[in-house]
């Protein structure tokens, strides 16, 4: 006579999945109808080590979700640098169509940094410290400096001659 194989009395994949990948306690499963006492609950999971699965199951949801925000990340940045670029192209293109003499250099200036902020902070190069350079208050140089400044001259040498 073969013998007749027993269909378990709990369905303790259930139980475990529940256990593992949400935030009930064993002392709520077993509240559940027709669940297992809270010792067999007990005595099963340490057998299995739902607590370690548990453990391992939430440290590979947080490294997934962190992947996950970083790439977004990523994504928004490059997707800034790009917008960025094309701004700056499209400003270059209008001055390039301008009558430079309808502008003046304090303008011209304004154009520029404006477009290199917003390329350095898609970057991430905002908080970019970079040594070694003259604190210069824009609004205190002459007409005169900005326009050597805006033709490509050192700006260093510009400063320095006063």
């Amino acid at each position: 006579m073969a013998s007749k194989k027993r269909k378990p009395r709990y369905d303790w994949e259930y139980y475990r999945h529940q256990y593992v990948t949400g935030d009930a306690t064993l002392a709520e499963l077993a509240t559940l109808q027709a669940a297992p006492k809270l010792d067999t609950l007990k005595h099963h999971s340490m057998q299995e080590d739902w607590p370690g699965q548990r453990e391992q199951y939430r440290h590979q949801t947080a490294t997934k979700t962190q992947d996950l925000a970083s790439t977004t990340e990523a994504e928004v940045a490059a997707r800034h640098v790009r917008i960025a670029k094309v701004l700056q192209e499209k400003a270059l293109q209008r001055l390039k169509g301008l009558d430079m003499s309808s502008l003046t250099p304090r303008e011209v200036l304004a154009f520029i940094r404006e477009a290199t902020d917003i390329e350095r902070k898609a970057l991430g190069m905002d908080n970019l410290t970079i040594r070694n350079l003259k604190k210069v208050n824009w609004q205190d140089l002459t007409e005169e400096q900005l326009r050597r400044i805006a033709a490509g001259e050192d700006p260093d040498s510009v400063l320095d001659s006063g």
